[in-house]
């Protein structure tokens, strides 16, 4: 039994090494129409699982970085607000994480990042492309930050989309706190489409942990 528990704690720790060497990726995709740009995750939502988006209103156009990444964070939270108290830690954990977002990332504006191969199976429309958004990766050095974005795709984004990729890397997040580093991203989208399209709402509290387990065990 104690060996069994080694073995299991030393798999953990080796797959939370690798995960901080590679880190995770953020996609976008960007299409010739700018109103068709979308988050991964939300086009994913739609075409694969049949769950259109609901996003919340908002006020006033953003016309700042600033002012717009300020947006992007409030509609990521409405989206957290979503999720049944069933879960009180994860709930907690992404509130508490998104209010220091803003200090976490860096973008960066005329770069292409790394690929990250962490998108398992997936697809996208005929005549867009698909763009690395976000890197995650634990910070290691004092000036490092926890998330680096190509400003150039991110601009490309309305504040919704901004939103889901928000919510996206925020599960991720949680995800390594847990040391349950998935092989591909596909649990972590699909718990993103739950919420987005506010599925989430109409489970009953074994049907939410049932989907917490799928997508963290």
């Amino acid at each position: 039994m104690r060996i069994f528990i080694l073995l299991t704690l030393l798999g953990f720790t080796l797959n939370a090494m690798a995960w901080s060497e590679r880190g995770n990726g953020g996609n976008s995709i960007l299409c010739e129409n700018p109103a068709d740009n979308k988050f991964y995750d939300a086009y994913e939502a739609e075409y694969r699982y049949g769950l259109k988006p609901i996003f919340p209103k908002i006020g006033q156009a953003c016309h700042d970085d600033s002012s717009c990444l300020d947006q992007s964070i409030a509609i990521a939270r409405n989206f957290i607000g979503r999720l049944p108290d069933t879960n009180h830690s994860l709930k907690k954990f992404l509130l508490e994480k998104l209010n220091k977002f803003k200090a976490e990332i860096n973008l960066l504006d005329g770069i292409e990042l790394f690929p990250v191969n962490d998108m398992g199976i997936g697809f996208i429309p005929k005549g867009c492309e698909l763009n690395q958004t976000f890197i995650q990766k634990r910070p290691i050095f004092p000036k490092d930050k926890r998330y680096i974005i190509s400003n150039d795709v991110w601009k490309l984004l309305s504040p919704h989309q901004k939103a889901v990729g928000i919510v996206h890397e925020l599960l991720y997040y949680y995800s390594v706190s847990l040391s349950r580093i998935p092989d591909s991203s596909e649990k972590i989208r699909y718990l993103n489409a739950l919420i987005i399209s506010g599925e989430i709402t109409s489970y009953t509290s074994i049907e939410y942990l049932n989907v917490c387990y799928l997508v963290f065990e």
